[in-house]
This record gives structure tokens, sequence and C-alpha cells, in this order.
């Protein structure tokens, strides 16, 4: 059975053990006082009963399902494919067969077809939040029955919304017997790489701050905005090479296209660090917050396109851990586009008591009464409790390669109320903080 149903299962009373046992005993005792018209009732019953009950039960064994989504990375606005192949591997048939997906309430990514999705009712989401899940919608699927070692594919199309990180981890599948008497519902794991990462879009920076203290080798060009590499070898053109990487005097004299692989610039690398904790509290700035991770993931795409490496540090947030990326190449960038994708500021102690069950809340009603007044005397004193990140180690920052590092945060006078780690051990070190402005959204950049 299921380890967290969310969904009520429609099983009659008549199968469950202890009523057919029940039902068995009543139809021996009245063949032997001789009440056969009752015995022809009860046990027919019973074996109908016994029969759904093994099958409901066993229905749902030795069934596979695979997902994946043909995009990994998109934007606010663009459209998926999900995929999905559900397969019976046993000989008997399944009936009543229900293919569900819960969907957090974040909506970030919903499916194109409103048909394909319900709203879930209130004791669905009742039971939800009972498990600390917080879902709202459900994808489903319905099918009449699934006979032995049948395979059914479909597809659909899914649309992004916001940012976030939508990550398939398991799905829910339901089966039932022949009569219809026993549903059951099972749990199924998918793989790790059933996700969709929706990005910020991008917006126009000017990344010219962060490649000021760049160093180069000695074979590398003086300026960035040149080429910054010397030629390699030379090869022939393949599809999807770059054309400014073609070879114009080879092919002017030989008539070949080829084109020039350069040495890759060695550069000192820069490593963004976002205080995504400083941006929460009794009134979380959430729009600063999205903001600020749109600005640090365009300040990426641009600085990759210009091959300067670029890490990112991301304090443990409300359903990723900590993270710290050192610049390793491209792949670098699309774990970052993973990890900013899913960031979202920890719940704040309100958020997680609305999770609560009425009587939970009850019971902690009185405590509740005297954490707002201990609130509010830690606001008239001036020394109410901050949200600090968690960063990890600090050791892992400091080894990734970086020179220079940008600490993004929300307000830098109230730095010293939530100092981290991270900050401290950075001290003596190139680091610039950038302070978010709300006004216009604006950077102010002041060195520390």
């Amino acid at each position: 059975m299921m380890k967290k149903n969310y969904y009520i299962e429609k099983t009659s009373i008549f199968v469950h053990i202890p009523v057919i046992a029940a039902m068995l005993l009543l139809s021996v005792l009245a063949v032997h006082f001789s009440m056969e018209n009752i015995a022809m009732v009860l046990l027919p019953l019973a074996f109908v009963s016994l029969i759904s009950f093994i099958w409901g039960r066993y229905s749902l064994q030795n069934m596979s399902v695979t997902c994946q989504f043909d995009k990994h990375i998109v934007y606010p606005g663009d459209e998926v494919t999900f995929r999905c192949t559900l397969q019976n591997e046993k000989w008997f048939p399944v009936v009543s067969v229900v293919f569900r997906i819960p969907i957090p309430a974040e909506e970030c990514l919903l499916p194109a077809c409103k048909e394909d999705y319900r709203m879930l009712d209130d004791i669905e989401i009742s039971k939800a939040r009972l498990e600390h899940t917080d879902l709202k919608y459900v994808f489903e699927r319905k099918f009449a029955f699934l006979i032995g070692h049948e395979k059914i594919t479909w597809e659909t199309k899914w649309k992004a919304h916001s940012r976030g990180l939508f990550q398939i981890e398991q799905v829910e599948l339901y089966g039932g017997d022949c009569f219809g008497l026993f549903q059951c519902g099972k749990q199924l794991a998918l793989n790790r790489d059933c996700y969709v990462a929706i990005c910020p879009n991008f917006v126009n920076v000017n990344s010219t701050r962060f490649m000021q203290n760049i160093g180069f080798s000695d074979y590398g060009k003086a300026s960035i905005f040149d080429d910054p590499s010397q030629i390699r070898m030379i090869r022939e053109y393949r599809q999807y090479d770059p054309i400014k990487q073609i070879n114009w005097r080879i092919l002017a004299t030989q008539q070949k296209v080829m084109i020039n692989l350069y040495e890759k610039l060695k550069t000192k690398g820069v490593h963004l660090i976002l205080d995504g904790e400083s941006f929460n509290g009794e009134k979380p700035q959430q729009e600063a917050l999205e903001e600020t991770i749109q600005w640090i993931y365009s300040i990426m795409v641009s600085l990759t396109k210009n091959n300067i490496g670029c890490g990112l540090s991301l304090p443990k947030s409300r359903n990723l851990c900590a993270v710290c990326l050192p610049y390793r190449g491209f792949e670098t960038f699309e774990h970052a586009s993973y990890y900013l994708a899913g960031y979202h500021m920890l719940p704040t102690e309100k958020e997680e008591d609305q999770g609560q069950s009425p009587i939970l809340m009850e019971r902690s009603s009185l405590s509740m009464v005297i954490m707002e007044a201990r609130q509010m005397k830690q606001k008239r004193e001036g020394t109410y409790m901050q949200c600090v990140s968690e960063f990890l180690p600090v050791e892992d920052v400091l080894s990734s390669g970086a020179d220079d590092f940008y600490y993004f945060t929300f307000d830098q006078e109230k730095m010293h109320l939530r100092e981290t780690d991270l900050m401290k051990a950075l001290r003596g070190k190139n680091v610039t903080i950038l302070s978010y402005k709300h006004v216009g959204g604006v950077f102010d950049e002041k060195s520390k």
C-alpha cells in the first residue's frame, strides 16, 4: 500500500479479511442449522470478495513506468513535451488503472491542456498537509484496463509559467479488480533525470564590472572583447561549427572550408554568492529575490559567452541543500541553472503553522501567543532575530579557484545582524558586495 496516500481509495467494506472470514463462518453456521438460502447468498459473496481482494491487492505487481521530458532547461512561456510509458509486465489484466502525478502549489509548470489535470479537493489537500507536502493539482490519466504484457505510451504538452524546479521523483498508480470492489495504490520511483528547470528570463546586463580584475595568460589577448585565444590546430568544417572560426585564408587559396581551433584563455574566474536568507524575515522580499536571481543568471550567461569562468554558491533552500559550484566548464553553468531555478527561501514560522492541522494549531495556540509576544519585545529592543543563510563549509568556497567574489545581499546596512560564517572567512579577499535597492531594482556596488 502507499506510504503517503493523499487520495481516497474506493474499497468496498466487503473486501476486508475480517468481513470475508465472518461471511465464511456464517455460511458454515447456516449450513449447519439448515439455512441453505442464507448460505447460498453468503458463500458466493464471500467467494467474490476474496477474488476481488486477491486480484486488487496484487494487480499493481510487475507494473513499470518510464517518464521523461524532452527538455531540461526552459524559460517562462516555453512548452515541453512529457512522454510517459506504462507497461503491465504480468499475464493477467489490470482494471480501472489511474495514473497520477501530484503537482506542487508553486504552479511553475502545468499541463498545457486543462483537461489533463484537476484541482485537489479540501480532503486531499488536508491529507497532503499532514504529510508536510504542499500540493494543489494532480495530473491524471485513466485507463479502463491493461491486458497482460500491454504497453501504453502517450505524450502531453506542459507549459512553464514561472521560475521553479519541477521534478518528478515518483508517480502514483491505482488499480482494482474486475468487480470494482477493491482499489489499491502504489508509488513507483522514477529516475532523477525526470525534471524541468524553469530559469528566469535573460535580461541585458553590463558584465564589464565582473571582468575588470580578470587576468590573462601570457598568450592571451590584451582586451576581453578581442579573440581570447590563439590558434591551436586547424581541421575541416563540421555542421554547427561557428562561422566566425572559419579560416578564410585557406578557403580563398585552397577552396577548402577549414576552421581554427583555439587555445583556451586561462583567466582568473569569478565566484557569485547569493545570500538568499537576507531577503527573508517577517516580510519576505520575494520580488526582490526574483529580480536578484534573474540578474545572477543573466550575469552567468554573459560571462559564459565570453569564456569567463564563473562559479556559484547558494545557501540551503526550501527543497535543496546548500551548494558550491566551482567553475569546471560548461557543466557548471548547467548545474547552476538547476539550483537557481529551484532556490526558494526557507519557510518562516507562519508558513510552517499554515501546514498544521486545526487540532495541532489549537494545541500550540498558547505557545504561539508567547512567541509573538517575545518577537514584539525583540522588535522594540531592536534585537529581532534575523534569518541567516546556511552555506557549505567555507573551505569549499575558498578552494573554488576564484580570485574575485561577488556577494549578493538585500541590504548591506543590516549585514552585521545576519553575518554568515562565509562572509567572515572572505575578509581580506577581493570581495564586492552587491546590495539590492528596491527602487528600480538597481544594485549599489560597494567594495568591502
